[in-house]
C-alpha cells in the first residue's frame, strides 16, 4: 500500500509492468510520428533544433579558445624548464 494524495493505493508488480509497457508503446508511436511526419517535426522541434544549434556553436567556441589557454600554458612551462636534457653533464663521473 502507498498514500497517494491522501489515498491508500495498491501498487502490484502486474500494474506497473502494465504502466510501463503503456508508456513504452505511447515512448515508440512519439518517436516514430516525430521522425517521419515532416509538420510534427516543424511545430514541435523548430524552435528546439535552433537553440541546440545555438547552444553547440557557443561550446565550440568555448572548447576552441579552452585548448589555446591549454596549449599556451604548455608552451610557457616548456620556456620554463631546460630544454635540452642529453647535454648536461652527468654527475658524479
Amino acid at each position: 500500500m502507498v498514500r497517494l494524495l491522501g489515498a491508500e493505493v495498491y501498487l502490484s508488480v502486474e500494474l506497473l509492468k502494465a504502466a510501463g509497457l503503456i508508456g513504452a508503446i505511447g515512448g515508440m508511436q512519439f518517436l516514430v510520428t516525430a521522425l517521419v511526419d515532416k509538420d510534427y517535426q516543424r511545430e514541435y522541434f523548430g524552435e528546439v533544433r535552433s537553440e541546440l544549434r545555438q547552444v553547440f556553436a557557443v561550446r565550440a567556441v568555448y572548447r576552441d579558445r579552452l585548448c589555446r589557454v591549454d596549449a599556451s600554458a604548455v608552451s610557457r612551462a616548456e620556456r620554463a624548464r631546460p630544454r635540452d636534457r642529453a647535454t648536461a653533464k652527468p654527475s658524479g663521473n
